[in-house]
């Protein structure tokens, strides 16, 4: 069923479209093993109910190599399916997704990401994303919504070097502050798609300190 999956995103198309393609590829049947293809709506309501802790088994596994040398950031994707008709006729009120991802600054790996439809800050996802994957972290780089004397003690407890920009409030903060390299991209954000529908992992979050 994963497989079927892949394959329906690799080839863009519906379930119903996905199946009655592979429909008329029994090599591609033979070749992932199956002797008969599910009804779409079976493939529908499976894919509905994977669990995101099983997204997350999944999405490690797809990344093994990593250096240990991360960063966190967070984008949004508009609601741009289903139809207004199909969301009020289903009492669909989800407008926007928030996801948070951390990215392997060497390999471009995404190793984990963290999804909500709320407005939850930053600085309180990010523990939580860091805190499952502490034991493969050597470095965190993020920008200043990441900025938390509790969340550097945390990383610093798990025996990872905390990345993170300050927040600005006086001159002094300035001292604290270390000299960012961007390097990749023009803009200080470590992980920014070049618009709302992009995929996260095209975009390069390469955040670099150069100095302290």
């Amino acid at each position: 069923m994963l497989t079927l999956h892949a394959l329906r995103i690799e080839l863009g198309k519906s379930y119903r479209g996905t199946i009655d393609l592979l429909s008329e590829m029994p090599g591609i049947l033979e070749e992932i093993g199956l002797t008969r293809l599910p009804h779409y709506t079976v493939l529908r309501t499976w894919f509905g109910r994977i669990s995101m802790k099983t997204w997350r088994a999944f999405l490690g596994r797809s990344a093994e190599k990593r250096t240990g040398h991360a960063s966190i950031d967070a984008t949004g994707f508009d609601r741009d399916q289903p139809s207004r008709h199909y969301a009020n006729r289903t009492s669909y009120r989800v407008r926007a997704l928030k996801v948070t991802a951390l990215v392997d600054v060497e390999t471009l790996y995404i190793t984990d990401i963290h999804c909500t439809t709320t407005k939850k800050h930053d600085a309180k996802i990010g523990p939580q994303v860091a805190r499952r994957n502490a034991a493969d972290l050597r470095s965190l780089a993020a920008d200043r919504g990441y900025d938390s004397k509790a969340f550097r003690d945390e990383l610093r407890g798990y025996g990872v070097r905390p990345l993170i920009k300050h927040r600005i409030y006086s001159s002094l903060d300035h001292a604290t502050t270390p000299a960012w390299t961007v390097i990749g991209i023009t803009n200080a954000r470590c992980l920014k798609p070049s618009s709302r529908r992009s995929s996260a992992r095209s975009a390069p979050p390469c955040v670099r300190e150069v100095g302290t």
